[in-house]
C-alpha cells in the first residue's frame, strides 16, 4: 500500500460531514423507489471509478426506465443519470445546507417526472457545507483501494457474503459475511429467522 493509494486525509472533517448529508439525500431516493430488498441493500451506494452510486431505480411514471444516482467525486457533482443517456447533474461546491441540496436534488427529480414519498428528515440539516475538491477526490481514492482490499478478503471467505456497499446513514463502508446459524427477530410483530453475520469495514 503506497501514499498514492491511501492519500492522507488532514483537515478534511468538514468535507466528509457535507459528503455524509449529501449521501443521505442521495439515500432517501432508493430508500423510496428502489425495489426493496430484506437487508436493505437497495438503499446502499456502491463504489465505482466516479465515487459511489445508487443501483438502477424504477421509474415511478415507467415500468421500463430507471435511472441513478452518481455521487461523481471526480466533476464533485451528485449526477442523476437516466437509462437512455441523459445526465443532470448538480454542484456540490456551492456551499448549499444539506437541507438546500436535499431539496434541489428532490426538485430536479420531479422536474424528470420523478416522485415519491422521501424521508427529508434523514438529511435535514440547515447548516451551510463546506467542500473542498481535492480532499474529496483523495477520499475517492482511498474509497476505490479500500474496496479493493475488502474484495480481496471477500474472496479468502468460505460461505454467502454481501456486496461490499457505502452506507448513505452512517457514511461507512463495509460488507456481510453470512454465518450458518440462524437467529431469530422480531420485525413488526412478526418472528423471522435469519443466519447470523458479521459485518466487515
Amino acid at each position: 500500500m503506497t501514499q498514492s493509494e491511501f492519500p492522507a486525509l488532514s483537515d478534511w472533517a468538514p468535507t466528509r460531514d457535507t459528503l455524509s448529508l449529501y449521501a443521505a439525500a442521495v439515500g432517501v431516493v432508493p430508500q423510496a423507489l428502489a425495489d426493496p430488498h430484506p437487508k436493505w441493500w437497495h438503499v446502499s451506494l456502491k463504489v465505482q471509478e466516479e465515487g459511489a452510486a445508487t443501483i438502477p431505480i424504477p421509474h415511478p411514471g415507467s415500468s421500463d426506465t430507471t435511472f441513478q444516482l452518481v455521487m461523481n467525486l471526480k466533476t464533485h457533482t451528485v449526477d442523476i443519470a437516466t437509462d437512455d443517456g441523459e445526465i443532470h447533474s448538480l454542484s456540490m461546491t456551492e456551499g448549499l445546507s444539506s437541507t438546500e441540496f436535499g431539496n434541489r436534488l428532490l426538485s430536479t427529480l420531479r422536474d424528470l417526472g420523478i416522485t415519491g414519498e422521501f424521508e427529508r428528515s434523514k438529511f435535514e440539516n440547515d447548516e451551510p457545507r463546506a467542500y473542498d475538491p481535492q480532499a474529496a477526490n483523495d477520499f475517492r481514492v482511498i474509497l476505490l483501494n479500500t474496496a479493493k482490499v475488502l474484495d480481496q478478503h471477500k474472496a479468502g471467505l468460505s460461505g454467502e457474503s454481501g456486496p461490499i456497499q457505502l452506507w448513505p446513514h452512517n457514511f461507512d463502508l463495509a460488507f456481510e459475511w453470512f454465518g450458518t446459524l440462524m437467529v431469530s427477530s422480531d420485525e413488526n410483530g412478526e418472528t423471522k429467522e435469519h443466519p447470523s453475520q458479521i459485518n466487515f469495514g
